[in-house]
């Protein structure tokens, strides 16, 4: 009689800087291994336990809705976004 095991998972952190994406780049993920990026190592409303089984489609629609992604997130992301403080560049956001 065979049981069904469960998945196990492994983990690698890598910490680099923003500035430093060579170090990031010469890490591959050629055996197969799925790649996730975590922003910050705080813990988060969504326990990972629920992240790390099923399809990207099922987690987006369940676990963690886009809707409360956009929420969340959006406006943190617009703040993040520099622009060049030249005319051209000014010019083109009016």
């Amino acid at each position: 009689m065979e049981r069904d095991m469960p998945t196990k998972h492994a983990c690698i952190i890598l910490h680099i800087h923003r500035d430093q994406e060579s170090t990031f780049t010469s890490f591959n993920f050629m055996c197969g291994w799925k790649q996730m990026t975590i922003e910050t190592l705080s813990g988060s409303g969504v326990p990972t336990s629920g992240l790390l089984d099923g399809s990207l489609t099922r987690i987006v629609n369940s676990t963690y809705p886009f809707e409360k992604i956009l929420q969340q997130e959006l406006l943190w992301c617009l703040s993040c976004m520099k622009y060049p403080s030249n005319d051209k560049s000014i010019n083109h956001i009016k």
